[in-house]
């Protein structure tokens, strides 16, 4: 997982950003997986999902994300 594509992802507030960002770096995602990538980021509304809260509190939250992102993206 390239690190600048998911640091760009976790500041992404709109489905079209996340579909932006993942041609940028030659991938492909629906409006519908972008939508579910921004809705466990919180999106736009700023809250956490409470799998995401788990992995804050955990510490775990880069890993998730990257297992957000992979499964979004067919990795």
């Amino acid at each position: 997982m390239n690190e600048e594509m998911l640091a760009k992802l976790q500041k992404a507030k709109t489905v079209e950003e996340v579909i932006a960002i993942a041609k940028e770096y030659g991938k492909e995602v629906t409006a519908e997986k972008a939508q579910e990538l921004l809705d466990q980021l919180g999106g736009a509304a700023g809250e956490l999902s409470d799998d995401a809260l788990e992995a804050v509190a955990g510490g775990g939250i880069i890993d998730t994300i990257k297992r957000w992102v992979g499964s979004l993206f067919g990795r």
